[in-house]
């Protein structure tokens, strides 16, 4: 197949038409350059993730691929041609998105998650929080840019709007016999892009996000051990003057295993043999003693929240 010279194939992994159809509406409407859209219908495939961009990306005529998850509406004028324009300037360019981290920890969980706000850098518009607010509900603004920049270095990008050409994608694509499903693959495939090139988030463009992702299913973590796994050699990674915490890791390895509990996608057993792979019996141990910490902790303050009623 011939490729065209300049423009975007945008690709959608779609279950709901409605949302799909006011995704390509706004596509359509503001992006400023040659494009096609390619929505591939997964409510009777249920392909994962990663098969699905594979497969899309294949048939793909523009040099430039999008990745766009379904419940999105993009309200800049030009994103396409921003995005092109950066990227043919920026040599060391890997993929370009909306939401990511600048330090990745061997015991990865999520490009954010809480615990260190400065290591995320993101803009978006939120409208419905959560996911699970009416419309009509405010919009709510996300914002975290302390380099006060248009397009800020990262590691990791969340997977709902991944901007790269097609070059360094065939490089380094989906990882579809390792992540079946729909989570972690933007983590892995965005940090195999890092190892190679540069990855960027952009500030530039406005972008509406309308639900959240889960990450409290027995899926979501039986592809966290996937993906810590097979980074646990190249982990942990950072940007520039981020610092790498070894509380962090400890925080992150007991989080998890109290997500694999409450989740029930393993047992106790399970889970920390895993953490034991991963980390060492030492660092085991250390987590166990935090994880015991702190559970005592929230304990007693739901004990003194009873006693004050």
């Amino acid at each position: 197949m011939n490729k065209k010279i300049k423009g975007v194939s945008v690709i959608v992994c779609s279950i709901d038409s409605a949302r799909c159809e006011k995704l390509k509406d706004s596509v359509a409407n503001t992006i400023g350059i040659d494009f096609e859209i390619i929505a591939f219908d997964n409510r009777l495939k249920n392909w994962g993730l990663c098969k699905v961009y594979n497969y899309c990306a294949e048939k793909a005529i523009y040099p430039y691929l999008c990745f766009i998850h379904e419940d999105v509406i993009i309200a800049t004028e030009n994103w396409g041609e921003t995005l092109i324009e950066f990227s043919e300037s920026t040599p060391d360019c890997g993929v370009v998105g909306i939401a990511g981290g600048i330090v990745a920890y061997r015991n990865f969980i999520l490009w954010i998650d809480g615990w260190v706000e400065n290591d995320a850098r993101y803009r978006y518009w939120d409208p419905y929080n959560d996911g699970t607010q009416p419309e009509g509900t405010p919009v709510v603004y996300k914002n975290c840019n302390p380099d006060n920049v248009e397009f800020a270095k990262v590691i990791t990008l969340d997977g709902c709007f991944l901007f790269v050409t097609r070059d360094v994608y065939a490089k380094k694509p989906f990882d579809e016999e390792t992540f079946t499903g729909f989570h972690f693959y933007d983590a892995d495939f965005t940090l195999g892009i890092s190892r190679i090139k540069q990855n960027y988030v952009c500030y530039t463009i406005d972008i509406h996000h309308f639900s959240t992702g889960t990450t409290h299913n027995s899926d979501f973590c039986r592809s966290a051990r996937k993906f810590q796994m097979k980074w646990k050699d190249v982990l942990p990674l950072s940007i520039g003057n981020a610092k790498i915490i070894p509380m962090r890791e400890l925080c992150l390895a007991s989080e998890f295993i109290g997500k694999c509990r409450r989740s029930k996608a393993t047992g106790w057993v399970k889970a920390i043999s895993h953490s034991i792979k991963l980390n060492g019996y030492m660092f085991f141990c250390k987590t166990a003693f935090y994880f015991c910490v702190r559970y005592i902790s929230k304990k007693n303050k739901k004990l003194k929240k009873r006693k004050t009623v």
